[in-house]
């Protein structure tokens, strides 16, 4: 259950940390599926341009920024 604390991604990825380590895929798939439903929703990435403005790019730059907005 997210409950919007900022310490929150830190504890479930360490959780999902101990998981990727084993062999086990469904925790592999409930972490990509907490990336693409929650880290990169839409409204994630509206709250990212909110924090770093719309000017805002990615590490891997402006390609794979505007590679990831055509996605949206």
């Amino acid at each position: 259950k997210h409950k919007n604390i900022s310490y929150q991604i830190y504890f479930l990825a360490k959780i999902l940390e101990k998981n990727m380590n084993s062999k086990d895929t469904n925790s592999k798939n409930l972490f990509q599926a907490f990336l693409d439903n929650k880290q990169y929703s839409r409204y994630g990435v509206r709250r990212y341009e909110w924090i770093f403005c719309k000017t805002f790019l990615s590490t891997g730059g402006i390609t794979i920024s505007y590679k990831f907005l055509s996605l949206l």
